[in-house]
């Protein structure tokens, strides 16, 4: 692959905002990554069904293209986020992709590469992330507190050991999403990561999967045994007990119409283990 973003051509970029229904070139400025942010969120989900299904996820840009883009497909973090690097860098923003570790339980973080974030320079630094599942809808300023578009607090915190991601909980207390490392990063960097949380037993995405997209309300989300749409706060779910429903449900709901599923994928909810 290659080790760094290049800019696409004009027919790859007018195919992209296609696909998350954008009229016209973005400006290179606030409202026009916030148009990009919102657009790409709520028409690209966050799946990692490639797992369950055998098939090797790579970080070329030409793969991860033709994936989402012209297979429309979803992707998980890795590949939503260089796709929006490569989109921004060849729109003229200055973007940098950076390293993040997931928070693991109150007192820990994942490895270095656990996820992939992106930083814009604009006015002032902005970080911005379309493959995160449920976090930050707008780009968001780093320093501050921001709400915003769906109604939560955000924080992008700089201190000695990284900028820290941050979400205000409802009883004021913050909940940590992830620490980012400032220095901007290759792509091929990422590569080894992506193939761990694809391979190793230990990773929660080798464990089960899971598709989900924003609504301008809530979100709707698929996973083993059920699909649940949240609206206002309310949870609507339906079981899902065959992979003809599964698969429906994909195409119907998530608009993945060229996906199939075979008869052998996973369907049923995982069975936890007793204690």
């Amino acid at each position: 692959m290659t080790d760094s973003l290049s800019p696409l051509s004009s027919s790859a970029l007018d195919a992209y905002l296609s696909r998350i229904g954008v009229d016209g070139r973005p400006d290179c400025d606030l409202d026009g990554l916030t148009l990009l942010h919102h657009a790409h969120l709520f028409n690209i989900p966050f799946d990692n069904l490639d797992v369950p299904l055998g098939i090797t996820i790579t970080l070329d840009p030409d793969d991860v293209f033709d994936k989402i883009v012209v297979r429309r497909r979803g992707g998980f973090c890795y590949e939503h986020n260089s796709l929006m690097a490569s989109v921004l860098l060849t729109l003229g923003f200055d973007v940098a992709m950076l390293s993040s570790r997931v928070a693991s339980g109150p007192r820990g973080w994942g490895p270095p590469f656990d996820h992939m974030t992106l930083r814009v320079h604009l006015d002032r630094p902005y970080l911005v992330d379309v493959g995160f599942g449920d976090s930050y809808r707008d780009p968001l300023p780093v320093g501050e507190w921001h709400e915003d578009s769906n109604g939560s607090t955000y924080q992008g915190l700089e201190r000695d050991d990284g900028l820290v991601v941050q979400r205000r909980m409802e009883d004021r207390r913050s909940g940590h999403l992830y620490l980012t490392d400032p220095t901007p990063r290759r792509l091929a960097e990422f590569d080894p990561m992506c193939t761990f949380q694809q391979t190793s037993p230990d990773v929660w995405f080798t464990q089960t999967w899971v598709v989900t997209l924003p609504l301008r309300d809530g979100r709707m989300t698929l996973s083993p045994g059920s699909f649940k749409r949240t609206r206002a706060g309310i949870v609507q779910q339906t079981d899902i007990d065959s992979v003809e429903q599964t698969e429906s449900i994909l195409w119907n709901r998530f608009g993945m119409t060229e996906i199939r599923l075979p008869d052998t994928f996973p369907i049923s909810r995982p069975k936890r283990p007793r204690t």
